[in-house]
């Protein structure tokens, strides 16, 4: 399954986001200024973090919250402390908001240049056998 959309026009590739992770990205950001403690107080009582200073792995964990409900679990408060738990630690360690969603979007289109770079040989292969089929069967 593909993280993005990858639209062809006027001759240059765009890369589009696909809506499940522009979620993620937003929810991901707001759990960023959580971790740094600037939401405002009503929002940031919202989110515990997890008593465990002492492991390392765990450092910027948020602790997890009991839902009840559907509704609930869909909450940002249980299901982005969820999201924002499974993430990478190097993820959770960046210094400032702009390097957090740098690596957060390369981290969702891990597999863009894959698909770039197959794109392109397509391409190269396409015109090759264009330039080999006007040898053989000129117009």
């Amino acid at each position: 399954m593909f993280h993005f959309i990858l639209v062809y026009s006027h001759n240059v590739f765009v890369i589009l986001l696909k809506l499940e992770n522009l979620v993620k990205l937003q929810t991901l950001t707001v759990m960023f200024t959580a971790r740094c403690k600037v939401l405002p107080e009503n929002l940031q009582n919202l989110f515990i973090f997890s008593s465990d200073d002492e492991d390392h792995r765990r450092k910027f964990n948020f602790k997890h919250q009991f839902a009840r409900t559907t509704l609930k679990q869909m909450c940002i408060s249980v299901a982005g402390v969820k999201l924002w738990n499974s993430l990478k630690s190097d993820l959770k360690g960046c210094l400032n908001i702009f390097q957090f969603k740098k690596c957060l979007k390369k981290e969702l289109l891990h597999c863009m240049n894959l698909i770039v770079r197959f794109l392109y040989c397509v391409r190269v292969l396409r015109q090759i056998m264009n330039l080999f089929l006007g040898c053989f069967f000129p117009c």
